[in-house]
Parts: C-alpha cells; structure tokens; sequence
C-alpha cells in the first residue's frame, strides 16, 4: 500500500500515513453560515465513517438552509487518503445535485502532491487558496444563475 507523505505547516515535520488514514475535524457543530455561504470546516482528526456523517449532514443542512453554496474548509488537513479525498468529493458532488456549488478551500501543498503522486482523479473539483477567494467565487455563480 503507497504512503502518503505530508509536512506540517505548523512544525514542519514530514508525517506518513497508509491510504486509510484519516483527515482532520471538529465538525460537530461548527458547520455554519456567513454571508449565504455553508462553511464546513475539516479539522482534527476524522476516518472515513465520519467523513460520511459529515455529508450527510452538509445536506441535511442545505435542505433547511437557503444558501448560494457551500464552502469545505481543508485547510487544517494535513493528512489526506485517496479514499478520504473521494468521500470529500462524493459529497462536493451531492451538493452540486441540490443546485448549488460546493468549493474546497485551502488545500496544503502535502495533501495536494500527495493526490497527485497517487493519480488520484481530482478532476470535476472547485478548489481556491482563500475563503475570500471561495466568497467570491461563489458571488460570481450566483449572479450568473
């Protein structure tokens, strides 16, 4: 099984993982709005059951909430599976069936060179540095729908 290998921006140690690993979180709960925007941080530590449960309930919010999309904040992940990624993106694709966009923000340069030694399909993604640059992205659709 390949690892995955990703530096911490914090400390800069280089870390190893197999392809079940998990990827960070603290979502219970702290999924929120701002300005019309879902915000799903992923932070902590979260296996691929919880990344399930985590889109689960992104749209059970979005069928309670009137939202222009939704933003998912990996910016606190440093580690990431290719499974992990894919359960991510299953549920940025299930967001997109409700009509409306999801944009990942803040990918580590780790996890994205890890995804790509992997050949870990990433296409059909929105991905942005900033939650600026989501906020405006996100504008910009809205306007053109």
């Amino acid at each position: 099984m390949p690892l995955i290998r990703s530096t911490c921006a914090s400390n800069g140690k280089q870390t190893a993982m197999d392809e079940v690993g998990t990827v960070p979180d603290k979502t219970g709960g702290s999924i929120h709005e701002a300005n019309g925007c879902l915000i799903v941080p992923v932070e902590g530590t979260l296996d691929e059951d919880g990344l399930e449960r985590l889109g689960a309930e992104i749209l059970r919010r979005l069928e309670k909430t009137p939202v222009r999309g939704v933003m998912i904040n990996v910016s606190g992940v440093a580690l990431l599976s290719s499974h992990g990624f894919s359960v991510l993106k299953h549920a940025a694709r299930a967001v997109g069936m409700m009509g409306r966009p999801a944009v990942f923000v803040g990918f580590q340069a780790g996890v994205v060179s890890a995804l790509v030694d992997l050949d870990v399909d990433t296409g059909g993604i929105l991905a942005v540095g900033t939650m600026e640059e989501a906020f405006a992205l996100l504008e910009i659709r809205a306007v053109r729908h």
